[in-house]
């Protein structure tokens, strides 16, 4: 990158890892934002996968609330 005239890099740090809290349709919806997983994908078996991951997360926990620790990203960024 140095040789087409970019400075750097630079490292930015997003998401430390923090603990977040959760209802279930945030966790529902999390699993819908992921490519595997777009609703799209499921036809008309979209209803019977929610009812699943619903189910799964109420045998969990039965209060539907959900800790997620966020995952570390780091931006590396290169300019002119």
């Amino acid at each position: 990158m140095v040789e087409a005239g970019f400075g750097g890099p630079t490292g930015l740090e997003v998401g430390r890892g923090r603990v977040l809290d959760r209802t279930e349709d945030e966790v529902v919806a999390s699993v819908y934002s992921r490519t595997s997983s777009a609703p799209h994908l499921f036809d008309e078996r979209l209803r019977e996968f929610e009812a699943d991951i619903r189910d799964l997360l109420r045998g969990t926990a039965p209060d539907g609330r959900f800790c997620e620790r966020e995952r570390e990203i780091e931006l590396v960024i290169w300019r002119r």
